[in-house]
């Protein structure tokens, strides 16, 4: 296991937290083939140089100046996303942004989910990338389930580390992490179904074994009457520093070697198959293609779906 996730879990110390306020959209949507995805702003999160690995002040700042932004001023923000797709009979959540209290910017998941017409009660399965506490912080409300009627599906590995022996050894900086990722799920237990490495997990999804950030991290690929988006999860936490420098990781990369593997085996198929992509932490709306440039990549957004 490696260190850099182990150092500074200090986000959940952070002060209380609201909707995200002001005139800042909360949703939007795009059809992909038959389907509506709506993507849902949780808020961001105030990332500092402690928590990105490898980070050099200078290659920040030519990575922001190229992309017209004034250079690196203590933190960048982290963007939380969460995503429903209403296949018109179904309404699948991939992720469940934060709970109450994680950071000062987070916390607008449900009230995304309800400003986009969506029901919780409505939802009847929830895809779960990993069991972080910005992906499954919106699972529990107090003592009742925000999902009542959804199945929950979760990568077999995820599940068995997260509440097993292994999570229970990592350092006591970290417990805070691990008894969220079971408090948010344990409550579904009779709702959980465990799937494995790229299977089929619902008709026209597929999830796709993304390991490394977590043990059993996952994206999600959706197919529908020819399109398809990739739904990667954490694969990416900075996007305007990172895919400029794809080696940077953030400290809770569990497993550095096999994050930087990973990373570089999604992004290369993404701009090899022209492939559109959407993830928890890119900017919003958040939808776009990745292109391989000399030493780093770059992130193409979609153009916006009038339709």
């Amino acid at each position: 296991m490696a260190t850099p996730f182990l150092a500074k879990p200090t986000l959940l110390q952070a002060a209380d937290c609201g909707v995200v306020a002001g005139s800042l959209p909360s949703y939007s949507t795009r059809r992909v083939g038959d389907v509506d995805v709506i993507v849902l702003l949780d808020g961001t999160i105030d990332v500092g140089p402690d928590l990105i690995v490898g980070f050099d002040e200078e290659a920040a700042d030519q990575a922001l100046k190229r992309q017209h932004l004034p250079p690196f001023s203590g933190t960048r923000p982290l963007p939380v996303l969460g995503h429903v797709i209403d296949t018109g009979s179904k309404k699948i959540a991939i992720d469940t942004g934060t709970l109450p209290g994680f950071s000062p910017k987070t916390g607008g998941y449900h009230e995304a989910l309800k400003q986009a017409g969506i029901d919780p009660t409505d939802i009847d399965a929830v895809l779960i990338t990993h069991l972080h506490p910005d992906h499954v912080g919106g699972m529990m409300a107090g003592a009742e389930r925000q999902f009542p009627n959804a199945e929950i599906l979760v990568n077999k590995i995820e599940w068995e580390f997260w509440h097993g022996a292994a999570a229970d050894a990592l350092p006591d900086q970290v417990q805070s992490f691990v008894q969220i990722a079971r408090s948010a799920t344990m409550p579904y237990l009779e709702q959980v179904v465990l799937f494995g490495h790229d299977e089929e997990v619902l008709p026209g999804m597929q999830a796709i074994s993304m390991p490394g950030h977590t043990p059993g991290h996952a994206g999600f690929q959706l197919h529908s009457r020819g399109d398809n988006l990739l739904f990667w999860g954490d694969l990416i936490h900075l996007p305007r520093l990172q895919f400029d420098n794809p080696d940077w990781l953030v400290a809770f990369d569990m497993d550095p070697a096999q994050t930087t593997a990973t990373r570089a085996k999604m992004l290369d198929r993404a701009a090899a198959d022209s492939l559109q992509v959407t993830g928890a932490h890119l900017e919003f709306p958040g939808f776009g293609y990745v292109d391989q440039l000399a030493g780093r990549y770059e992130f193409v957004p979609a153009a916006y779906d009038y339709s």
